[in-house]
């Protein structure tokens, strides 16, 4: 195996970045603007209910800066809508047997990277892990730092899987070798319907009855599509390792589209991840009205750099109710 190559060194990749270093193998971080230059004066913080630890990792400002062997992971951490322009530019400079291990919420990534390269896999990522602030990463863990299965996309494992799940494991992490990995992502893709609800809607309790509707929509979509995934009972089971802690007496303030609005970012993944199963109604046939309302609203709200959850929720019904 060769070196583990992090673009994307957000919350999820830095993590990964920071674990697979502290385990010993030959890790480059590809970060880019406040980020890389806080991680560049004062390394990369990582919080944790234990404390802080600041880790000096190599880093680069872009894939002009590193070499990609065939032996060598490049491990995509970035969000889904920054992929594809990513993607092209990796394939310029990559070799075309290097492995693309996407890292992401929803099912497109992956798909996207099968386009360009032939050794492509996919991970099941659930993690408790915030960047709100360049150069820190806030891990709200125990001793379990994430769940990472990998398997080869569309379907199946082989050595280089295994040797990434080992390696996974060896840094901390709970890492399985998955011969379907995408029935657990789409799984997660049915839970993360439910982030713009939680970052959207100013009352935490009513937010629920959106969650409700978006998941119930995701189901009902994806089933019609004929596309399996894990049930509720499994998630469950794989991630009851995964607790969550407070960080000095704080629990986490917010899931990825959170984070995105919380930095003011002009773009977040509603598209990839509501817009999915938006997209999946429209082809099959059912409805899909709080999925496409709060994707639209997402959308709204980046442009607008509105903060998150500044939405009243009789807006959000309103608005679900226009899209049905």
């Amino acid at each position: 195996m060769g070196r583990y190559i992090i673009y994307g060194a957000g919350a999820v990749g830095a993590l990964i970045g920071a674990r697979l270093h502290w385990a010993g193998h030959d890790v480059t971080l590809i970060a880019r603007g406040a980020h890389l230059e806080a991680m560049q004066c004062d390394g990369l913080k990582i919080r944790t209910p234990k404390g802080t630890d600041v880790v000096r990792i190599p880093l680069a400002a872009s894939l002009s800066e590193v070499s990609i062997g065939a032996d060598d992971v490049v491990i995509l951490g970035m969000k889904t809508q920054d992929a594809a322009l990513i993607l092209d530019e990796l394939a310029l400079i990559a070799h075309p047997q290097a492995a693309i291990v996407c890292a992401q919420n929803g099912i497109e990534g992956e798909r996207l990277a099968q386009r360009r390269f032939a050794n492509v896999y996919g991970v099941y990522v659930y993690c408790n892990a915030v960047m709100v602030e360049a150069g820190t990463v806030r891990s709200y863990t125990g001793d379990c730092w994430a769940i990472l299965d990998i398997g080869r996309y569309p379907a199946g494992n082989d050595a280089r899987g295994r040797t990434i799940a080992t390696d996974l494991t060896g840094a901390g992490f709970s890492s399985q070798a998955s011969q379907d990995v995408m029935y657990w992502k789409r799984a997660k893709l049915v839970l993360n319907t439910m982030n713009a609800c939680q970052a959207s809607c100013s009352d935490r309790e009513q937010a629920k009855e959106f969650m409700a509707m978006t998941v119930d929509e995701a189901r009902r979509a994806m089933t019609a599509a004929g596309l399996a995934f894990a049930s509720m009972e499994e998630v469950a089971e794989r991630s009851k390792d995964l607790a969550m802690t407070p960080i000095d007496g704080e629990i986490s303030p917010g899931g990825s589209t959170f984070q995105s609005l919380a930095r003011g970012n002009a773009t977040n993944e509603a598209d990839y991840l509501n817009g999915e199963i938006a997209m999946l109604g429209r082809m099959f046939g059912v409805p899909t009205p709080a999925n496409s309302a709060l994707q639209a609203l997402m959308r709204q709200m980046a442009r607008d750099q509105a903060p998150p959850c500044s939405i009243g929720a009789d807006e959000i019904r309103a608005l679900i109710a226009a899209a049905g």
